[in-house]
């Protein structure tokens, strides 16, 4: 399936639009070399930037998520090559390496339901490698799916997490029915009071169930048209969402403390609490001492948890987004990309330009910068336009109050607190769970 038309898609069926004549994308370039006409694939792009960009609003830091596998014999249909299993495993690890790229901070897990029941693959952590490796170990499934069940066992973990992390519950389905023990509804009633928001992205077809849980709890519905399709719909859970502040369950602000830990390398070899492996070096609790390889992670010992710089400065790009980049007119002279300095021509791209350092983009930088990158390549080299982007966090009547800010921008602990004095290196933060809510 080609470039479809989305406006069409909202009202009718993609068999039923005009054909798509793939050959007319094509034209030769002044040197002979042959290449596509991509300003309506551009036009899509700009189209879906526009709806997944937002502004200054409160989003989960700390996410936790369950991502239920339909492992039943619907998964075995081979209408994706070679079956829809493999295309989701495929599909999975690419999911789990970007879910946690752009949420260093949070915790994800995999539930399999097959066979009317619900098995936990992996407990909810935050390592991607021992997540992929669990989710290669299984590559076989049979029987029905209940939904039930698998909602049953992720609410049951999800309902003791703290109230700054936000719950979530993605639901891949292959199949068209479902065999629950009970009333599938009033498994819904306990989501929505244990604040878990539910998403499905559906390989066969939408399901009354499915529409009503995504519903009743604030998640998406996809239904996937081919296997791209499939991918994006699995990518768009990789972002946090904003939280709806009419929200009856939304959870209260509360201050987390998190430490950060020093790295340190022993003439000897000593045991580490997260593999049971004996090493040389390792990260070291500040407040504990206790020995781990990997960040981040909950400190089995004392439960502080320890994370690095680089790791919220991840978490905080979400917060503070890149401004939307409207779009402009490219003159018939051509212009050059600031970003890649790409060519753009009227007839064939598309131009953007940001609005406070007045560059043009292409609209491939265009989503590279607020996808991936999070800066603005003109306002940071502008010397004048990056002093306004940095906050400036003051001391004393210049620092803004938890209070006017919904107690959301980072502070470090009370001078009373006993780990105050220790060094930066070491030292346990007070950091926000989301981020402030301006009118």
């Amino acid at each position: 399936m080609s470039v479809v038309d989305e406006e069409f898609l909202e009202d009718g069926h993609a068999w039923e639009g005009p054909i798509e004549r793939s050959w007319e994308q094509i034209e030769e370039d002044e040197k002979g070399e042959i290449r596509l006409l991509q300003l309506q694939d551009q036009k899509t792009k700009k189209r879906k930037l526009e709806q997944t960009v937002s502004g200054v609003v409160e989003k989960g830091m700390i996410r936790y998520m369950y991502v239920i596998i339909d492992f039943s014999s619907s998964m075995d249909m081979k209408d994706f090559k070679p079956n829809r299993r493999q295309v989701v495993m495929d599909l999975l690890e690419a999911f789990i390496r970007e879910y946690f790229d752009q949420n260093p901070i949070s915790q994800l897990g995999f539930i399999l339901a097959y066979d009317k029941i619900a098995e936990r693959l992996t407990e909810l952590s935050g390592n991607p490698n021992e997540q992929i490796r669990k989710l290669r170990s299984r590559m076989k499934g049979t029987g029905e799916i209940s939904i039930q069940n698998a909602l049953e066992l992720a609410k049951n973990t999800l309902s003791h997490i703290p109230v700054y992390g936000t719950r979530e519950v993605l639901l891949i389905m292959g199949s068209l029915s479902t065999c629950d023990p009970g009333d599938i509804f009033d498994t819904m009633d306990d989501l929505i009071k244990s604040n878990i928001r539910c998403s499905v992205v559906s390989l066969a077809g939408e399901m009354h169930v499915c529409s009503e849980l995504t519903k009743r709890t604030g998640g998406s519905y996809g239904i996937v048209l081919n296997q791209p399709h499939l991918k994006e719909l699995l990518l768009s859970h990789v972002f946090p969402i904003p939280i709806d502040p009419r929200s009856a369950n939304k959870a209260p602000r509360k201050w987390i403390r998190m430490g950060f830990p020093y790295q340190k390398t022993h003439p000897f070899q000593t045991l580490c609490v997260c593999h049971n492996e004996l090493r040389f070096g390792g990260l070291f609790c500040p407040r504990c001492q206790t020995k781990f390889c990997e960040l981040p992670t909950d400190c089995s010992v004392c439960g502080i948890t320890l994370v690095s710089s680089s790791h919220l400065a991840r978490s905080y790009h979400h917060l503070f987004s890149v401004p939307y980049f409207e779009e402009v007119q490219v003159p018939q002279q051509s212009l050059a990309c600031y970003s890649c300095q790409v060519v753009m021509k009227p007839e064939n791209n598309v131009a953007v330009k940001c609005s406070t350092c007045s560059k043009v983009f292409c609209v491939d930088c265009d989503v590279f910068i607020h996808t991936s990158l999070h800066n603005c390549p003109g306002c940071l080299s502008n010397v004048s336009t990056s002093k306004l982007l940095t906050p400036k966090f003051g001391t004393g009547s210049n620092r803004p109050s938890p209070a006017g800010l919904g107690g959301s921008l980072p502070q470090t602990s009370p001078s009373s607190s006993p780990t105050s004095n220790r060094p930066r290196t070491g030292s346990p933060a007070m950091l926000p769970p989301s981020s402030p809510s301006f009118p």
